[in-house]
């Protein structure tokens, strides 16, 4: 253990800081963060299983291509957060584009809302899709490191990393209002020095890589900093659009590094 902490001091030592960067950043992005809306009202999101279907009034669209419209009231036991174990009345709202008709024993994710007054009510967002997500997940990880063996456990890892920073900083960063293409980039750094790191260690190949990623993603966010100022380019003029235009701002360089970091 003593030589392999020395041969590979310096690797550890980056990952390290990357790591320490990265809760650093998760913190101040979830800092100060409330689930409540406007009126007072705290809104959850948490998953559960239908126990029973009480009323059942979707019914077939013949001019929605078959895709069923109505309204069903359940009974789902909560399964995670505050409320878990708990069962509670629940509302599912179906139509052509969103929901879909529900049975005992599915799972499925609630927005659950506490008023101001203590008051509890919940509704279906989503058929819960986790469960499949970690399967489909789970074999493609086993996949993965049968294939590539340890370099692809490396691989994994560093994938595993970017999903991560995505989703406790990146989106909860810009959804407290965070500057997208500054946010972005220190995504970008952190992460593109953790993979590089990971997967060849510190030498002069990984900085020169580092380096010539971080260019390209600069370069990028610059181009789209520029492009957005001589267009006056602002949003779609929808306050709920706003975090669609971060993401997709944020999408381009990230896309970039990844496609300049497996070219390298």
């Amino acid at each position: 253990m003593k030589k392999y902490i020395e041969a590979n001091k310096k690797t550890l030592i980056v990952l390290a800081v990357c790591l320490l960067l990265f809760a650093v950043m998760a913190m101040w992005a979830n800092a100060g963060r409330k689930s409540y809306v406007d009126d007072g009202t705290k809104a959850l999101y948490e998953n559960g299983v239908v126990t029973e279907v009480v009323s059942d009034a979707t019914v077939r669209d013949d001019d929605a291509d078959g895709a069923y419209r109505g309204e069903q009231m359940l009974l789902v036991k909560v399964t995670t957060g505050t409320h878990k174990g708990e069962t509670l009345l629940t509302y599912n709202f179906v139509g052509p584009v969103y929901g879909v008709p529900l049975k005992t024993g599915d799972g499925v994710t609630l927005i659950i809302s506490t008023s101001s007054e203590g008051i509890i009510s919940s509704s279906v967002y989503e058929y819960n899709h986790t469960p499949i997500l970690a399967l489909l997940f789970a074999i493609f990880a086993i996949v993965t490191i049968l294939v590539g063996g340890r370099s692809g456990l490396k691989s994994l890892l560093s994938l595993v990393f970017i999903a991560i920073s995505l989703f406790t900083i990146l989106l909860p960063a810009l959804l407290k209002g965070a500057p997208t293409i500054t946010t972005t980039f220190l995504i970008c750094m952190v992460t593109s020095a953790f993979s590089l790191t990971m997967m060849s260690g510190v030498n002069r190949k990984t900085v020169c890589a580092f380096l010539g990623v971080i260019a390209g993603v600069a370069t990028a966010l610059l181009f789209a900093w520029i492009s957005q100022a001589l267009l006056r380019i602002n949003g779609l003029r929808l306050s709920d659009a706003e975090a669609l235009l971060q993401l997709k701002q944020s999408g381009y360089p990230i896309g970039l590094k990844g496609l300049l970091s497996a070219g390298i």
